[in-house]
């Protein structure tokens, strides 16, 4: 998953008729936000490790490399992952990261 603004992109890597070769990618999906995601200010914050967590989710790392890159384990990858989007109130990983990148930018 990609985060580009206001849009979230999930691509895939597969051998389908459709693209040439086995490592070409297809996007598998496109989220456009319809409008600004508001985080309330009664919601928790997020803990740095959750915020780290949601934004390499969103620059499209999987939970193994992120695992692999901050020395923890998958099941605390998704741990962090899923308290950060339950603090966030988002539905998915990608409007978590949305959400976080948002927020980042409007602090400075």
């Amino acid at each position: 998953m990609r985060v580009h603004g206001s849009r979230v992109v999930c691509v895939e890597t597969c051998s389908c008729a459709l693209v040439r070769g086995p490592s070409a990618v297809c996007v598998v999906s496109v989220v456009t936000r319809p409008g600004p995601l508001a985080v309330s200010a009664a919601r928790p914050a997020l803990s740095p490790r959750q915020e780290q967590v949601l934004l390499l989710l969103g620059d499209g790392l999987g939970l193994g490399e992120i695992a692999a890159r901050l020395s923890i384990s998958e099941w605390t990858v998704r741990t962090y992952r899923d308290e950060g989007r339950r603090r966030l109130g988002a539905r998915t990983s990608a409007q978590a990261a949305v959400l976080v990148r948002e927020q980042r930018e409007q602090a400075r």
